[in-house]
């Protein structure tokens, strides 16, 4: 049996899969299977697909009988893991090529990881733009190191650059599909709260920048799957308390560290937003930031910031109006405390 499996769900992009796949074939380390999972394409996706099935026996390949979306696509990717390791590719994605050398012999040097985090590159027409995981040090982290990481909007992963130890699955579970398009986040907070990570600041994986897509729709993916996250965050610490493995003092840090971290997410995300002009979202924000992270004080400013934003006061006054909105806010919510 293979060491390791990536799993690449893939609709209509024949090309970039085969980019994908060819990466991963193109591993130093040899022990391993690609498992593309082709959602109905009805387009060169099988054929591409098939044809390098042929070539290397390495990759297998399985075509839905119906369309069932991206996310389902990776959970059941994800389900279908036998092997030791496992790794999760979208098909425009890319790895290189010693990745998976790098990975699996950090994970197995630190024998208590489940989780090994590398360096992603993110590009745009074949140009970096980016790399998220240099604002991290190398070696091993522990789970509230690791959390507030992954918290961090300016050093937030997605999952490309990463390789999962199978038996996360046994404990935290397989993709959770009712949190929509932050299926990444929400697995990967999942493991990292039950277990150490270790980093590598070397290049394991190319993550691609899409000029039409609209950063928007995933920050609201963000605010609409972000309950279930903190829920499930809630349940690891739980069920660690339960296992032994972690104190009641630990658990009260970890749920703190992953809410501080969203609040600062969600409040500067929000605050982008609307200065860009998508103030339907703010209304939505203020409420996760009030009801969700309990930050009454920045939903204030979120709104405030929308309502003048909306008669132009931005456009006009630029950030210098942040600040005064900013104050504005605050001593209007310390009003409210103090009543």
């Amino acid at each position: 049996m293979p060491t390791i499996t990536t799993v690449i769900p893939s609709y209509r992009r024949p090309t970039l899969l085969k980019r994908a796949i060819e990466s991963v074939l193109a591993q130093d380390y040899r022990d391993l299977e690609v498992c593309v999972y082709d959602d109905a394409s009805g387009d060169e996706t099988s054929k591409v697909a098939t044809k390098i099935a042929q070539r290397d026996s390495r990759v297998k390949y399985f075509c839905n009988e119906q369309n069932i979306g991206l996310v389902a696509n990776f959970a059941q990717g994800v389900a279908r893991v036998r092997t030791p390791f496992f790794n999760l590719l979208s098909d425009d994605d890319y790895l290189a090529p010693g990745f998976f050398n790098e990975g699996l012999r950090a994970l197995r040097r630190r024998p208590s990881a489940r989780l090994f985090i590398g360096c992603l590159s993110l590009v745009h027409n074949e140009s970096v733009i980016g790399m998220p995981v240099h604002a991290w040090r190398e070696g091993i982290y522990d789970p509230n190191d690791t959390l507030a990481k992954l918290t961090d909007h300016r050093q937030s992963l997605t999952w490309t650059s990463m390789i999962f130890d199978s038996r996360v699955l046994q404990t935290v579970g397989g993709v959770d599909t009712e949190t929509g398009y932050v299926i990444d986040i929400d697995f990967e907070l999942r493991v990292a709260t039950r277990y150490p990570a270790v980093v590598s600041t070397k290049p394991c994986a190319f993550f691609t920048a899409h000029p039409g897509a609209h950063l928007g729709d995933y920050f609201l993916s963000l605010l609409e799957g972000l309950p279930r996250i903190l829920t499930s965050v809630d349940r690891e610490c739980g069920d660690a308390h339960a296992a032994g493995d972690l104190d009641w003092r630990g658990v009260a840090k970890r749920r703190q560290t992953v809410r501080r971290g969203f609040r600062d997410w969600v409040f500067r995300w929000s605050v982008a937003a609307t200065c860009s002009g998508l103030t339907g979202q703010a209304p939505i924000a203020a409420q996760v930031l009030e009801d969700v992270l309990g930050a009454p004080r920045r939903a204030e400013i979120v709104r405030t910031i929308a309502d003048e934003s909306a008669k132009g006061a931005i456009a006009r006054e630029g950030y210098r109006w942040l600040r005064w909105a900013r104050t504005v806010a605050r001593g209007t919510c310390n009003r409210h405390r103090h009543r």
